[in-house]
């Protein structure tokens, strides 16, 4: 099955512990791979399309108050982060 690379970057504006709480149990049950850059940006590994990851995200956590953008992420990637985030990153989402 093809694996897509996705970065994911979150505006939640009312309940965001339990919207990221739902977004953790969305990634569990349709087993993507999902790390956290930062406070509401995750590096998401998984097997569905853009479209189709932007509906799911859309029925199941955001509301219209809510911002969110995704974009596909290549191994084309440079950055300052912890090295733990880095190892992570080349192991879970592009090992």
């Amino acid at each position: 099955m093809n694996k897509n690379i996705f970065l994911v970057s979150l505006n939640i504006q009312s309940d965001s512990v339990e919207k990221l709480a739902k977004f953790k149990a969305l990634a569990k049950e349709h087993q993507w791979i999902g790390k956290n850059l930062f406070d509401t940006t995750i590096i998401l590994k998984c097997s569905i399309e853009v479209d189709d990851l932007l509906d799911l995200l859309q029925a199941h956590i955001f509301d219209s108050g809510d911002y969110l953008f995704i974009t596909e992420v290549t191994r084309n990637y440079i950055g300052y982060l912890p090295e733990e985030k880095w190892q992570r990153i080349n192991h879970d989402i592009f090992g």
